[in-house]
């Protein structure tokens, strides 16, 4: 009997093949973006602790005053391994930079991703993907201060796995900044001064106690633990906010899809009530009827979470290979993690079996006499409806509202659908535009200098030009490992802070960045203990005011409060801003940064966006198309007998597709507009979760000209959707209503 009753599933699922094709395409989605976004991060997470593990990555970076000689006696008494590392920048051409490191072998161990590694002192290894963005191959000859390197292979380097020029940068930009490691005969060779410091790896928690010794024989004037370095930390912050995606994304796509799925299969046992009170007559169980009907789940779960999964993993490749272009992690062992592969295809059922118990239970509460007779299909005048006074409204209007008013649970998924599909659709224009402010107004606004000298040492005359300042780093015990508190010239023009209200505030006051006020969440007027992370002196600071400026953990205070603070000499400074390039001895120089290279980071940013935005629309038609076009056919299917009295009464195809096609506007206007606000909240919560350890908020800015594209687009698709379902009230003969009448 049971094989019997199931021959009608297939026959119902071709006679609206239309509905549950497009709940099996949504189901399908979500298992793609589940099995895609969990198998290539889980693989990229692997690799990068293999990696970490592999090269020896550093637990610390520090430059001193005075020599270390003593190695052995230190990695003996402090049980650590001690490592010395050279690098200089070289200019290629005007706009490319390289930046060359000695190559090492006990510490940050250059792990070689193609090619081999060096034999001779003149071979060098380049960073795979400035290679291939500029078009050097191994093989090869790059040449360095007059010198021919032949490119002997790729490597990957663990402090530098985002390789950004400047610990104040946002993205990688391999147009313009690469990495390079060559033997230690050639720097010596060729007399390079560079940058000289130390690598420390520890073995043990008391390994940190090394901190102690090197200050006070050593003299620690740089100190940064890897945790810290924005050059690794940068890309956990990433994974972590990629591995939330991977989560969120594929449950709002399957919980949409089970309500959708929900009312359908709602509708359709409603219309069957008379024909499951026959099954019982019959002598079908209610255990039979109810897997009957969990068999058109079932399906939509088995198919759309089988095609999904194996969609997912052919794209698993070219996703893994995306994370690991910006993030220069080796691919050390790629496998798919089976459970992964059994979840895409066992969470289609976790959203949608529940969904679908709770309809049918619904039904199967009722007697068999009540079913047979159908009593339970009256349409119930509810008390939202009730309340309306439609009296003095004409005809169309008030059948769109008693339309929208009679199927509640049609209208919420219908809203619910489109505040999703307007959420991927905004997100594309919500980066673009935050973007764009972030450049063009807030970093042009703030930062008015060209150059930013860091000097190796303190000075007390400037003979360079410029605007001097001076800085330090704390941290906060317990909430901020690490951030920069820079002393100001009183009369800077070249750091111009503002208020919310885009007014500037005196360098007089003391001043926190947005996003060390977020992370300490702190306001104007509070005070805070900080603690200097070379002396670790403590120091409580009141803050006066809050700058929106969105990057850099900073607080700023006038350079003479700063030099008091730490006891350095009255006019001590260690940096210059400039308008104009200075012209400092290089020797003296520790780092130069320029507002060029920002700007240029920040355009390589906004060309991917491009694509996003292209990628995210495309989804959003899809998944706004989809719900539009089901929700239509349940309410053509529903009013069928209304369709059909209106062709008899003379009604043109035009007056009824108004009438039945256009009562989705208004939901699709309203779900549009609950996505504004939902969208701003959830990208500000799921930034704020994974900013806590970088010096960088977003600024979340969404324009009316985005808003209104973004409506246009979504109006487009629901036109597409209504011109597809047109057919489907035609084909409604005006027949109809007399059989009706006659059952």
């Amino acid at each position: 009997m049971v094989m019997i009753l199931n021959k009608r599933v297939f026959r119902v699922l071709i006679s609206q093949k239309a509905v549950y094709l497009g709940s099996t395409i949504l189901v399908m989605l979500s298992s793609m973006l589940f099995a895609n976004l969990k198998i290539a991060m889980g693989n990229v997470e692997r690799n990068l602790n293999l990696f970490l593990e592999k090269s020896k990555v550093e637990s610390v970076k520090t430059i001193v005053q005075k020599p270390i000689t003593n190695f052995s006696e230190l990695e003996q008494k402090y049980n650590v391994i001690i490592e010395s590392r050279k690098q200089f920048d070289y200019n290629l051409d005007e706009n490319t930079t390289i930046r060359v490191f000695e190559k090492t072998t006990k510490v940050d161990i250059p792990h070689i991703v193609e090619g081999r590694d060096i034999n001779n002192k003149y071979e060098i290894l380049l960073e795979p993907n400035f290679a291939k963005t500029n078009n050097f191959k191994i093989g090869d000859t790059i040449k360095i201060l007059n010198r021919n390197f032949t490119i002997a292979g790729y490597f990957a380097m663990p402090d530098y796995i985002y390789p950004l020029k400047s610990e104040s940068d946002l993205m990688v930009n391999y147009n313009i900044f690469g990495t390079a490691v060559i033997s230690k005969q050639a720097i010596e060779e060729m007399g390079v001064k560079g940058l000289s410091y130390y690598l420390i790896r520890y073995n043990d928690e008391n390994s940190s106690k090394i901190k102690e010794y090197l200050g006070k024989n050593n003299f620690v004037v740089f100190w940064q633990e890897i945790k810290d370095n924005p050059r690794f930390n940068f890309v956990e912050a990433k994974l972590m906010g990629s591995a939330k995606m991977s989560s969120a994304l594929p449950s709002m796509i399957l919980l949409l899809t089970s309500l959708l799925v929900s009312v359908v299969m709602w509708r359709m046992i409603k219309t069957e009530f008379s024909l499951i009170g026959t099954l019982y007559a019959l002598g079908y169980t209610k255990k039979e009827i109810l897997l009957h009907y969990l068999s058109f789940a079932n399906i939509i779960a088995l198919v759309g979470g089988i095609l999904g999964t194996i969609l997912g993993l052919f794209l698993v490749k070219p996703l893994t290979e995306f994370f690991t272009f910006y993030f220069n992690i080796p691919i050390i062992e790629n496998r798919f993690d089976y459970k992964y592969i059994a979840g895409s295809l066992f969470i289609p059922y976790l959203f949608i079996i529940p969904a679908m118990l709770f309809v049918i239970f619904k039904a199967l509460r009722y007697s068999p006499v009540k079913l047979m007779r159908g009593n339970t299909e009256k349409i119930k005048i509810g008390l939202f409806e009730k309340k309306l006074k439609l009296n003095k409204i004409k005809f169309p209007f008030k059948f769109k509202i008693r339309e929208m008013a009679r199927s509640i649970p049609r209208l919420l998924v219908l809203v619910f659908g489109i505040t999703i599909a307007s959420m991927f659709l905004l997100l594309g224009f919500l980066y673009k535009n935050s973007f764009d402010y972030l450049l063009n107004q807030s970093m042009a606004e703030v930062f008015k200098f060209n150059y930013n000298y860091v000097l190796r040492t303190n000075e007390t005359a400037n003979l360079y030009g410029g605007e001097e300042y001076n800085f330090s780093v704390f941290k906060v015990e317990g909430k901020v490992e690490n951030f920069v508190a820079f002393g100001l010239r009183t009369d800077s023009r070249l750091i111009n802070l503002v208020d919310k209200n885009g007014e500037s505030i005196s360098k007089n006051y003391t001043i926190i960045t947005r996003p060390l006020a977020n992370t300490l969440k702190i306001s104007e007027g509070d005070t805070i203990t900080i603690t200097n992370k070379f002396s670790n002196e403590k120091f409580d600071v009141k803050i006066d005011k809050i700058a929106e400026v969105y990057t850099g953990n900073n607080i700023y205070m006038p350079i003479a409060k700063l030099n008091k603070l730490m006891n350095y000499k009255e006019n001590s400074f260690s940096g210059i801003f400039s308008e104009n390039k200075l012209n400092i001895p290089e020797e003296k120089i520790f780092k130069l940064e320029t507002k060029d290279e920002l700007n240029e980071a920040f355009k390589a940013i906004l060309n991917p966006l491009k694509a996003m935005l292209g990628i995210v629309a495309f989804v959003a038609f899809f998944i706004a198309l989809i719900v539009i076009y089901v929700i239509t056919g349940l309410s053509i299917e529903e009013n069928k007998t209304n369709i059909s009295m209106f062709k008899i009464f003379g009604y043109t195809n035009k007056e009824i597709n108004d009438l039945i096609l256009n009562t989705a506007t208004i939901p699709v206007a309203i779900g549009f507009i609950i996505a504004i606000p939902v969208l701003l909240r959830t990208m500000d919560a799921l930034l704020n979760g994974f900013a806590q350890n970088i010096d960088f908020a977003f600024p979340l800015k969404l324009n009316l000209v985005s808003i209104i594209l973004g409506f246009v687009i979504l109006f487009l698709t629901y036109e597409i959707s209504k011109f597809f379902s047109k057919k489907n009230i035609y084909k409604i003969p005006m027949s109809e209503a007399l059989k009706m009448q006659r059952e």
